[in-house]
């Protein structure tokens, strides 16, 4: 595994968490 492979995928979940904080509950 490179470093670039297990950065990808949380920085996918990291702006998906953005995105979800982001919405007014």
């Amino acid at each position: 595994l490179s470093i670039y492979s297990l950065m990808k995928p949380l920085k996918v979940i990291g702006d998906f968490l953005n995105i979800f904080a982001a919405k007014p509950f």
